[in-house]
């Protein structure tokens, strides 16, 4: 995580986050807090560890499934437009 001053107003939170894609979240809001622990599988020790996951990519991950969705709903209903020559 990064942290950066704007103005001397509020400090950005950046947070880059790597699960099956890489993620990075800009947050004014959430700061460098951890909320909850996430449980990934490890290939090389083969087992669950214990991984702390930021309050940012907590909420990200949250209300992803509306991005998706719309990203579905537009590629399925998209509407041709054709212009004039």
């Amino acid at each position: 995580m990064a942290t950066a001053t704007i103005n001397g107003k509020r400090d950005v939170v950046l947070t880059r986050w790597r699960n099956n894609a890489v993620v990075t979240v800009s947050s004014t809001i959430h700061g460098k807090g951890v909320a909850t622990t996430a449980k990934p599988w490890s290939k090389a020790q083969k087992q669950h560890s214990q991984v702390p996951v930021p309050t940012s990519i907590q909420l990200y991950n949250a209300n992803m499934g509306g991005t998706d969705r719309m990203d579905q709903n537009i590629n399925a209903y998209r509407i041709g437009i054709r212009g004039k020559k």
